[in-house]
């Protein structure tokens, strides 16, 4: 059995995908404004499958790959495909929309997440306050060991000594991350 995913994109319009029971992507949905529009999307998507000349089928001249789109009776586009090597796989596509959309079940992904906390670009999501505090912990210790690290480093390099070895492309982002993760700690009050 298919499923439709509503979610809000980074840009905060709503999208929808179309999975098959295998969770592959069949179609995905323009962005909307409001979720309610999203939500009538899918309505569309449901009365317009099994719709006679609802698919529109073409073939990109640059790559030679086949799509498809579903349009609604007014013609505009409710769902679009991926691009297919082979016009067959692309009916084969369009056909499983038709198989799954009628009785796909929609899981809601837009539903706000408990205990989420920001702190700047930083950010953890938990569904439990225990969770949280047991993740912050485990960052907490492994930042101080970087921390650790990053003062021995610092300090051999001030004196001439040689600098210990650890595989770290960039330590001075390290260093943010463990002050980050260190003020969300604070923050939380542990």
């Amino acid at each position: 059995m298919g499923k439709f995913t509503l979610f809000k994109g980074k840009n905060d319009q709503f999208y929808f995908n179309l999975k098959a029971g295998n969770g592959e992507i069949i179609g995905t949905s323009e962005g909307y404004t409001t979720k309610a529009a999203a939500e009538n999307g899918i309505a569309s998507v449901r009365r317009n499958a099994t719709r006679e000349g609802a698919f529109l089928f073409e073939q990109s001249m640059s790559s030679g790959k086949f799509h498809w789109s579903l349009r609604a009776a007014n013609g505009q586009t409710v769902l679009s495909s991926q691009m297919y090597n082979s016009h067959a796989a692309c009916i084969n596509g369009a056909s499983s929309v038709a198989k799954n959309a009628d009785d796909a079940k929609l899981v809601d992904e837009t539903k706000e997440v408990k205990n989420e906390v920001r702190f700047d670009d930083f950010e953890v999501i938990h569904t439990s306050k225990k969770d949280v505090v047991d993740t912050l912990k485990e960052a907490e210790s492994l930042l101080r060991l970087a921390k650790d690290y990053i003062t021995d480093v610092r300090q051999a390099s001030f004196s001439g000594e040689p600098i210990p070895i650890m595989d770290i492309d960039n330590v001075d982002d390290l260093w943010l991350a463990a002050n980050k993760c260190s003020k969300v700690v604070d923050k939380l009050g542990r």
